[in-house]
């Protein structure tokens, strides 16, 4: 999905070096509960390390993560990109990861994506060039992904039960005389101690010291519950999407979304209802609404993640000021990081599909191990890509 060139344009740069390994036996926090949070437990917890997740909810997948259920739909464009060959190989490991978990988690289901305008159709038309069938193939006016499917959120929940702690606000993060990371709350009071510390609290990021440069956008959903009216196991997604018949704490119902609004009201609409229902690509007929959820998510201003060791922010801007000059040839020192201090935020609207494979890459990273996914992916994701960007003005 790129070109050698490209590659060759972006690996190897000293303020996107990795540091190093963590010794086997340390101890992490991860920091959030929602899916960026388990995909990272699991995978921690399988390399060997000793892993706790705290949350300020009482239970985890509280936030957007926690709708009943969640759609595995990739990002896919017409052309070579660093974030076109990122999207593919997140999707696919996202399938292989759920199926793992077992059938009471992943449920395959083949997706439909039917064009909005014939501006839409031409350009299914050229995406079909740039994968393979089992990925997608356009159908009339619609493209097919045969190897979909989809997650139910609650049935993760059991995965992280004896290392979860809830209920616990950390406000704070100091380093105690044993160089270890001490984490506090509101009344400066100690919760734990750990190693490492991985934020996967994308709403709360800025709200650290070692992390107050990171401001993610935040967009407010809601979804609706509407009562069964088709049979087939199919995910249907145009300018919204309507999932299959799950089971729900309103009964037997499709899920249809999800609205983006800037500004959080938690109360549930009969408006944002109706959106969803006018941007279904099942025609509903008289649909009954049985209820509705609204939640929150994060992004970035590039659209991806941010995965990866967290930047000294005033250290990158006096290590690298030379970039401001174009002195890009010139020799650099290594990244400097907050030690063993770790993000992986940023989602968006995928958040299921970005999940697993950022999981396992930071495990790779505290493990010593091998990306999971080309260095030029590694920089696309790196925290600190917009303190670069800023200082070489790109």
């Amino acid at each position: 999905m790129f070109s050698k060139s490209m590659n060759d344009k972006m690996t190897n740069k000293p303020w996107f070096k990795i540091p190093p390994a963590l010794n086997e036996k340390s101890s992490i926090v991860i920091i959030g509960a929602g899916i960026a949070g388990i995909c990272c437990y699991i995978h921690l917890k399988k390399a060997g390390f000793k892993v706790t997740i705290i949350d300020k909810n009482d239970f985890p997948l509280s936030q957007a993560s926690g709708n009943p259920v969640a759609i595995l739909e990739p990002s896919v464009s017409a052309g070579e990109s660093v974030e076109g060959s990122y999207f593919l190989d997140a999707y696919q490991y996202a399938l292989r990861f759920y199926a793992s978990l077992g059938e009471n988690i992943f449920h395959p289901s083949i997706l439909f994506k039917s064009a909005k305008n014939s501006e839409e159709l031409d350009r299914f038309s050229r995406i079909t060039h740039y994968y393979q069938e089992n990925i997608l193939y356009k159908q009339e006016n619609r493209l097919i992904f045969p190897s979909g499917g989809y997650v139910i959120p609650s049935a993760l929940r059991k995965l992280i039960d004896s290392d979860f702690i809830g209920g616990q606000t950390v406000t704070e993060i100091i380093k105690n005389s044993a160089n270890e990371w001490m984490l506090l709350n509101h009344s400066g009071n100690k919760i734990l101690e750990a190693d490492a510390i991985i934020f996967t609290n994308a709403a709360d990021i800025s709200n650290f010291k070692q992390t107050q440069t990171f401001s993610l956008k935040q967009l407010y959903g809601q979804i609706t519950y509407v009562a069964p009216a088709f049979t087939e196991n199919h995910i249907l997604v145009s300018d919204g999407y309507v999932s299959p018949v799950i089971n729900t704490e309103f009964g037997s119902a499709h899920i249809c979304g999800a609205t983006f609004e800037k500004g959080f009201n938690p109360t549930i609409t009969a408006k944002a209802h109706a959106e969803n229902i006018s941007n279904s690509p099942y025609q509903f007929k008289n649909p009954k609404i049985m209820g509705g959820r609204k939640a929150g998510r994060a992004m970035s201003s590039d659209h991806l993640p941010l995965c990866g060791p967290v930047p000294d922010y005033d250290l990158y801007m006096s290590e690298y000021e030379a970039l401001r000059h174009g002195s890009r040839y010139k020799k650099y020192n290594d990244a400097p990081y907050h030690n063993n201090l770790f993000m992986n935020v940023g989602y968006g609207s995928r958040g299921f599909v970005h999940a697993p494979i950022l999981g396992k890459y930071l495990a790779n990273i505290l493990n010593g191990d091998n990306p999971p996914f080309n260095n030029v992916i590694c920089n696309a994701l790196h925290p600190a890509r917009f303190i670069i960007r800023m200082l070489s003005k790109k």
